[in-house]
């Protein structure tokens, strides 16, 4: 897959952009496991066996479920990415990250933004 194409589900857009794969969650999105598990899948997809850092956009609003947490922090999500990075959209909503990094300890080391260019930079560190 060439930088730019695009994987499209009901949740989720994913695609690999400069060195990276980006995954954006939809506005209003319902993030339940089932849905997790086509996010990890469509990561999958774009990596095309490789293993990339991993910016995750969730600055629209969404929910998403402790069942989806729990897959996301799990080892099935570990082999798709080297690091994550969750570009939050606000202070408060960076908090809520944090707390999901500090509580559910994913494999691969993961950090919050508020800033896209600073998870950008950081990801390649």
């Amino acid at each position: 897959m060439s930088s730019g194409e695009r994987v499209e589900s009901e949740c989720f857009e994913t695609w690999r952009e400069g060195g990276l794969t980006v995954q954006k969650i939809k506005r209003y999105a319902t993030v339940d496991a089932a849905a997790a598990r086509v996010s990890l899948e469509n990561i999958a997809t774009v990596n095309q066996g490789g293993r990339y850092p991993l910016m995750v956009d969730i600055r629209e609003p969404a929910s998403i479920s402790a069942e989806a947490r729990a897959l996301y922090a799990g080892e099935d999500a570990a082999h798709l990415s080297t690091r994550v990075a969750l570009l939050q959209g606000s202070t408060v909503t960076a908090i809520a990250g944090n707390l999901f990094v500090k509580l559910n300890r994913p494999p691969v080391e993961t950090k919050i933004f508020t800033s896209e260019d600073a998870a950008r930079e950081w990801l390649f560190r």
